[in-house]
């Protein structure tokens, strides 16, 4: 049956992907590498007291895929409902009586995707793309972008961080549950051990290291500032990216919510068949984007390198880099595009996005009459005019294709060098919807991963 028009606040199923295939999802929990920080730790009026607030112990993530299967949905905010709603009212002030009003509302949007659905079959493997949320991203608060990627012939990996940027994330073993955290919950060590040096043997990464000799963290005289803690969950994010990676190239060990245990092992093989991971592309939003160029600049010490093939960063957040001072280059940069909206393009971090930019040798746009959340599934939920939003939507896919095939070049206008035209109210000059180039990478005429399976 065909899917009805999508209205906005009234229908409870969002767009369809627009790519010849149809799209599966997966939700997988995987064993990880066990990692942790000594400091910072929850305080004692914490549900958690005592315990690291950064801390590695399993691989949550979801998969989005090409299937011959469709008309299947999956439920747009992730369980427990209850939870995340909760976690969306810690990061955004509002209080507990609003969460009964919104909660059903809420619950009942659907994603236009097949549950557990089987692998389509290709005689070519399906190239991998690793996906890095915002705060207060979940497993589908992208799922437009992801699905739509999916259903053109790749396979999106978008990582469950349990960093505490989240709004709610259910850890795995039955080790409970952990809400977004917010700085005054936390408690910081200055002991030493509490701070490795570089050349300590504790599990901190190099990245960390580095961080902690650079900006003083844990010593008492200097205050603690969000983007202390920004920086520190930074580096567990490209460890939570490499452990998904990891995770991924063994099916085997895979826990898939809902898939019955008896097909599990046919169904985990074809993903290891079918799946070429061995040289993923790298995407994120906000948080997610910086940890993209975190990856790419200091991976994990204890990991080996990703042979990256390509790099997304939408919206790149600066703000966890202010502590880190001068950071360590990108070793030959994978093609690497930077899309930002114009709020980001117009807001006082610019400088510093564009500089970050140039020395990855990225290509960096913006598109005109774009905010933050542009990117993600909230505006199509919530609109004034749909139409636009999803002219935006379309645009970042089809920017997004063009690096992931090689073809960005065709996409690309004249660099502005990051010297814009303005309105006389401050804002960009130009029509909504278009695409204004500020740098031009090195590689954008590299092909990223794999050609797409013909149909």
């Amino acid at each position: 049956m065909p899917l009805l028009p999508y209205i906005p606040v009234i229908s409870s199923t969002l767009p369809p992907p627009t790519g010849p295939y149809g799209v599966g999802y997966a939700v997988v929990h995987a064993p990880a590498q066990i990692w942790y920080r000594p400091s910072p730790v929850f305080k004692d009026s914490s549900p958690r007291a005592g315990e690291p607030a950064l801390r590695i112990i399993g691989s949550t993530f979801a998969i989005y895929y090409p299937t011959d299967t469709r008309g299947g949905r999956a439920q747009w905010i992730p369980d427990p409902v209850g939870g995340v709603l909760a976690g969306y009212g810690r990061y955004f002030g509002a209080g507990e009586w609003l969460l009964p009003i919104v909660s059903g509302a809420a619950s009942r949007y659907q994603v236009p995707v097949s549950p557990n659905a089987p692998l389509r079959p290709t005689d070519k493997p399906y190239p991998l793309v690793i996906f890095s949320h915002g705060i207060c991203g979940t497993l589908t608060t992208y799922s437009q972008w992801a699905a739509n990627l999916a259903s053109e012939g790749y396979v999106v990996l978008a990582i469950e961080h349990a960093d505490g940027s989240g709004p709610y994330v259910v850890l795995p073993d039955g080790d409970g549950e952990l809400p977004l955290t917010i700085m005054r919950e936390l408690e910081w060590d200055d002991s030493p051990d509490s701070n490795p040096t570089p050349t300590s043997s504790s599990p901190s990464s190099t990245a960390s290291s580095i961080f902690l000799g650079l900006s003083g963290l844990g010593k008492v005289k200097r205050g603690k500032a969000e983007a202390d803690l920004r920086a520190l969950q930074l580096d567990q994010r490209v460890r939570e990216v490499y452990a998904a990676h990891a995770a991924f190239s063994n099916p085997s060990n895979w826990k898939v919510d809902g898939l019955d245990e008896a097909k599990r092992p046919k169904w985990t093989a074809s993903f290891a068949e079918q799946v070429d991971s061995s040289r993923p592309a790298l995407a994120g939003h906000s948080f997610g984007a910086s940890t993209v160029f975190r990856a790419l600049e200091a991976p994990p010490d204890d990991y080996k390198p990703l042979d990256v093939s390509a790099a997304l960063a939408l919206d790149h957040w600066w703000e966890p880099f202010a502590p880190l001072g001068d950071r360590p280059p990108i070793v030959d940069p994978p093609p690497i595009l930077a899309i930002n909206s114009q709020e980001y393009t117009l807001a006082s971090q610019w400088p510093f996005i564009l500089e970050d930019c140039q020395k990855a040798q990225a290509s960096l746009v913006t598109i005109i009459g774009t905010n933050h959340e542009s990117f993600c599934d909230f505006p199509v939920i919530v609109t004034a005019s749909l139409a636009t939003d999803m002219k935006y939507l379309k645009t970042i896919h089809q920017l997004s294709l063009a690096l992931l095939k090689g073809s960005l070049d065709d996409k690309l206008g004249t660099p502005d060098g990051g010297k814009f035209p303005r309105t006389c109210f401050g804002k960009m000059a130009g029509r909504r919807g278009e695409v204004v180039t500020h740098l031009r990478g090195n590689k954008v005429q590299e092909s990223q991963t794999a050609d797409t399976p013909k149909q």
